[in-house]
């Protein structure tokens, strides 16, 4: 894909981790409002903010990992030999890219066996809950193989590098 492409799914992830995390925070203001000055209960709040907080948890990931400003130590990093340096954010990309295959076939497993059950609350399929782990792993594969394909070729115009 290109840059376009991929700047234009990182714009769609974002607004995706903006409602997501959005309807936790007003949920969750609800739940307060409710509880402590309504005197009454939203059965649903506590679930939805956990599984609203989940997904802003991938998407926030995924974004991070794309502006590459996920924790790292870039100190060590920077002070290789450009040679060292390349050869370590390829092997790290490598791995990273694998990892995300990774959670993308198991998060698929898990939510293809969660399709029968129903959350307490809400009562909708876990499948809704546990679809956040092969979307996000299959987000961050996404960029973790632009990341790849950055090291590996630095004149590639995605956004920063190391």
């Amino acid at each position: 894909m290109g840059k376009k492409y991929l700047d234009l799914l990182e714009k769609y992830v974002t607004y995706a981790c903006i409602a997501s995390f959005s309807v936790m925070a007003i949920m969750g203001v609800l739940q307060v409002v409710f509880r402590y000055f309504l005197q009454q209960s939203l059965d649903y709040s506590e679930e939805l903010c956990r599984y609203t907080f989940v997904w802003s948890v991938f998407f926030g990931s995924v974004i991070c990992y794309r502006r590459g400003s996920h924790a790292a130590i870039e100190i060590f990093i920077k002070m290789m030999p450009a040679k060292v340096r390349k050869a370590v954010l390829i092997i790290s990309s490598i791995t990273s890219a694998t990892f995300f295959a990774l959670l993308v076939v198991q998060g698929l497993d898990i939510t293809l066996d969660a399709m029968d059950q129903s959350s307490a609350s809400l009562g909708v399929s876990m499948a809704y809950a546990y679809a956040a782990v092969p979307v996000g792993g299959l987000l961050l594969f996404v960029f973790a193989v632009e990341g790849l394909w950055r090291q590996i070729w630095p004149d590639y115009s995605g956004v920063s590098s190391l």
